[in-house]
C-alpha cells in the first residue's frame, strides 16, 4: 500500500487527470515490479474538472462506485459508474 500511495501521488502531480488510463497502466507496471504475485491492490482513481463538469476515472479492481449527484427539485441521484475499468 505504501508503494501504491507514493506512486499515485508522484504520477498525479504530472498527469492532472488528462491521461488517466495511461497513468493507471504505468502504475500497474510499477506496482507489479515491486510486489509479489500473491499480493494485489485495488484502486478507484478519479479527477473532477469543475470547468468542464467532467469526471475522469479508472476503476482497477473495485465494484462499480456510486456517483452522488444533486438533482433540482428531486434531491439526489446515485448512478453507478459501470463504464470503464
Amino acid at each position: 500500500m505504501v508503494h501504491l500511495h507514493g506512486a499515485v501521488h508522484s504520477i498525479a502531480a504530472f498527469e492532472e487527470g488528462q491521461h488517466l488510463a495511461a497513468a493507471a497502466h504505468h502504475l500497474n507496471k510499477l506496482i507489479s515490479a515491486v510486489t509479489s504475485r500473491e499480493r494485489f491492490a485495488s484502486l478507484f482513481w478519479a479527477y473532477y474538472s469543475p470547468k468542464e463538469h467532467l469526471l475522469r476515472y479508472v476503476n482497477a479492481g473495485h465494484l462499480a462506485p456510486m456517483l452522488v449527484k444533486r438533482c433540482p427539485a428531486r434531491g439526489f441521484k446515485c448512478p453507478r459508474l459501470i463504464k470503464g475499468g
